[in-house]
């Protein structure tokens, strides 16, 4: 995509994550959501068709991209990835929260990290890798994808992207959201580390222009998401 605007008769191939319901969302055939319309708009201005490949985690995404089976993808920008891919400015800025039963000894996000604590978390998220880096008392334990409050009563704590894991909460009773939030996640778009850097650096404007014009806001309200999840802009 050398300026965004490029026509090219390939299909732009993006890959789309379900598993972050922030992000996109709804069946594979018709997904839905801010990271969806940014691929069409993309596609729109290169003058290509989109082929849209829906997966359930960030690590199929990934393997996607490494593979050559996408063009592009829409991620968190973790420094383990950057080794195989390259990202735009973020579009999306979301948080990671932990989430423990009413009676767990931790009362703040800064106590979770405890000896003999077992935190679930989704293998190969940027939470994951995030936590993979950073704890060094607990014991971290793969959740499945769609992890409910309770679901283990093994696990002391549990992680996700804040809007979901609140939601999650509400059909769980006694368990409550440790504040502050633990990470901030630049929610960016990916594509191969081998992409000149012409073409990376004109993806961003491209990500740039749909901020300032408000695209992305209007994507997020569209979808029922606060339109503050944007990203401002770098300059």
């Amino acid at each position: 995509m050398d300026d965004g605007r490029r026509t090219d008769s390939a299909p732009l191939r993006a890959v789309i994550n379900l598993g972050n319901a922030v992000l996109a969302h709804g069946d594979p055939e018709d997904p839905r959501g801010v990271s969806v319309d940014l691929a069409r708009e993309l596609g729109r201005r290169a003058g290509r068709t989109v082929e849209l490949r829906a997966v359930t985690a960030a690590r199929d995404a990934v393997e996607a991209l490494e593979a050559g089976a996408a063009d592009l993808g829409f991620l968190a920008h973790d420094p383990d990835r950057s080794r195989t891919l390259a990202f735009t400015d973020p579009y999306v800025m979301i948080e990671g929260c932990f989430a423990v039963p009413g009676a767990a000894p931790a009362t703040v996000a800064d106590e979770a990290d405890r000896p003999g604590l077992r935190i679930g978390t989704k293998r190969g998220s940027a939470l994951h890798l995030h936590l993979a880096r950073t704890v060094g008392n607990a014991e971290l334990v793969p959740l499945p994808e769609h992890p409910l409050p309770g679901e283990d009563p093994a696990l002391d704590v549990i992680t996700g992207i804040r809007e979901p894991l609140t939601a999650a909460l509400r059909d769980a009773p006694g368990w409550r959201l440790l504040e502050p939030a633990f990470l901030r996640i630049p929610q960016c778009v990916a594509v191969p580390a081998a992409t000149p850097a012409a073409d990376l650096d004109a993806l961003s404007g491209t990500v740039r222009e749909l901020l300032d014009s408000g695209f992305v806001a209007r994507s997020l309200v569209a979808d029922g998401r606060p339109p503050e999840l944007a990203a401002t802009p770098a300059r």
